[in-house]
């Protein structure tokens, strides 16, 4: 997982894998501790042995516990890997949603406005019209009552 999709995980997420990775490290300690006294084990066994095939043997076996830990350490891993890809695949897919959502409603509220500036613009002049219809009769009558 590179940098820049740890940092697009939320706080939630990046402190439930950092929980896990940390239940697995202790679980892996625990099986390396259990693995080294297995070996401590089988050092004194080795020592104990008189052949040199059967110290082999147990060596062989050690070497399959460690082997099998690791295999599964990496698998842990790769499972992980794949399940913040797809939590951060999904976060991107949200986040256009979202941006796409915001700009239908941007645009409509947009045209909207401009709906409403228009219909206050064509009532205003209405009103002036009808104002000025007014003034001009009302001038007309005033000069009318002037001359006679």
């Amino acid at each position: 997982m590179t940098d820049k999709e740890l940092r697009k995980l939320s706080r939630a997420d990046l402190l439930e894998m950092l929980l896990e990775q940390t239940k697995l490290v202790d679980k892996l300690k625990i099986e390396l501790e259990e693995t080294k006294a297995a070996l401590s084990e089988r050092r004194l066994d080795i020592e104990n042995s008189g052949s040199i095939a059967e110290a082999a043997l147990k060596v062989n076996r050690v070497f399959e516990a460690a082997q099998k830990a690791s295999e599964q350490y990496l698998e842990n891993i790769k499972r992980r890997e794949e399940e913040a890809t797809k939590a951060s695949e999904r976060q991107i897919q949200i986040s256009a949603e979202l941006e796409n959502k915001s700009r239908l409603m941007a645009k409509e509220l947009l045209e909207s406005t401009a709906e409403k500036c228009q219909n206050m613009e064509n009532e205003t002049k209405r009103l002036c019209d009808r104002m000025l219809k007014e003034t001009l009769k009302k001038a007309s009558d005033t000069s009318t009552d002037i001359n006679n």
